[in-house]
């Protein structure tokens, strides 16, 4: 009787210590708030970004050394959604960093809310300048702004294309004006004219007959698309189908398979995008991480997703170095260097990374695929 007593207690003894234990030893729990739009016309980004997270999730909390966990907020590529969703992950006080948001916008909007509650906004997508330009310390980007790719995409339609004069048509968001704002006076130094220029609503607009048909009454030799994959598609339609021939150039944001999909394989073939990411760029560390995307999603990654997994592998890196609170992350960040599938991010005076590659595509049978130099 005692023996099964006293048996019954070590058990009873052993099961406390390896309880205890095992607290004392699991990793330390981190959340993060993932913003992006996950419905709406943008929800393809927010699909491959959540992909992205998932993946790099899963291979950081098997090293078991911290365990981070995701909470998902869908901003709809809406500023006013954008602000709402800042004020709830600001209000959630186990969240430590945001990771978004992808439209310039919304980034825009949200960015001072965060702020207020002393919370790190690491920005993986928004290109406008004056995301780091607002004179908040808590925004940080991993990507490069507009105001570099718009003049390169002026140079090469000058010098690649031997292009001189072109039809612009852009988003009217922050995103679409930056990129016009650095086109155009580019474009007028290497001699060339911009001959139409017309602006379009987001989410909005959805037939452009007028303003093709203006286009093609003007010498334009080419058209250049600065919006997101949703219009761009629409618009490259509406000028293949009007029958306007002339090469199409379009911005990062129409970088997707999606914007194939809604102009159809047909009207986008030949069309040239500027983009931040290529899944074929023949970098080691950017073909495992496409190995195992491919092997976890049976799909091909997207800038969204190579840009918000790098996202969360940078927070990682700075709570291992002592950046466990939101004041600490705030302060460890500035100093932090990692070296993912997008190359280096290293921040500078703005708490951007100016000096990542800018790579180009062209669609060939239904797919972007690298253009060479």
């Amino acid at each position: 009787m005692y023996k099964i007593k006293n048996l019954w207690i070590m058990g009873l003894i052993l099961i406390l210590c390896l309880s205890f234990f095992s607290n004392i030893f699991a990793a330390e729990k981190y959340t993060i708030g993932i913003a992006a739009p996950f419905t709406g016309d943008g929800a393809m980004w927010g699909e491959m970004a959540k992909k992205g997270v998932e993946l790099a999730l899963k291979e950081i909390n098997s090293e078991g050394e911290i365990e981070l966990v995701a909470i998902y907020e869908d901003d709809k590529a809406v500023p006013m959604d954008a602000s709402l969703v800042a004020h709830r992950l600001t209000e959630n006080k186990n969240v430590i960093a945001v990771l978004g948001h992808v439209n310039s916008s919304c980034s825009i909007a949200a960015a001072p809310i965060y702020a207020q509650g002393n919370l790190v906004m690491v920005t993986p997508c928004s290109t406008a300048y004056k995301v780091t330009h607002m004179g908040l310390k808590n925004v940080f980007r991993i990507i490069t702004t507009d105001d570099i790719q718009a003049p390169q995409m002026a140079d090469f339609i000058s010098d690649e294309l031997n292009i001189k004069n072109a039809a612009v048509i852009y988003e009217n968001s922050d995103y679409g004006k930056g990129l016009v704002e650095g086109f155009i006076p580019q474009l007028e130094k290497k001699g060339g004219k911009v001959l139409g220029l017309e602006s379009y609503v987001p989410n909005v607009d959805k037939d452009f007959s007028s303003i093709i048909t203006k286009f093609k009454g003007t010498n334009a030799e080419a058209l250049v698309i600065m919006g997101n994959y949703s219009e761009g598609g629409l618009i490259t339609r509406w000028a293949r189908s009007l029958g306007w021939d002339v090469p199409i150039i379009v911005a990062a944001g129409c970088y997707q398979q999606r914007f194939i999909d809604i102009a159809s394989a047909k009207y986008a073939e030949g069309v040239m995008a500027f983009t931040y990411w290529l899944a074929d760029y023949p970098d080691p560390v950017t073909q495992k991480f496409v190995t195992k995307f491919k092997e976890t999603y049976n799909a091909d990654p997207n800038e969204q997703s190579a840009y918000y997994y790098d996202d969360v592998y940078l927070i990682a890196q700075a709570i291992k170095q002592g950046g466990t609170t939101r004041e600490k992350l705030l302060e460890i960040l500035p100093s932090i260097e990692y070296k993912g599938v997008t190359g280096l991010s290293k921040f500078n005076e703005y708490r951007d990374v100016p000096y990542k590659l800018q790579m180009k595509a062209v669609v060939k049978n239904g797919k972007f695929v690298a253009l060479a130099d």
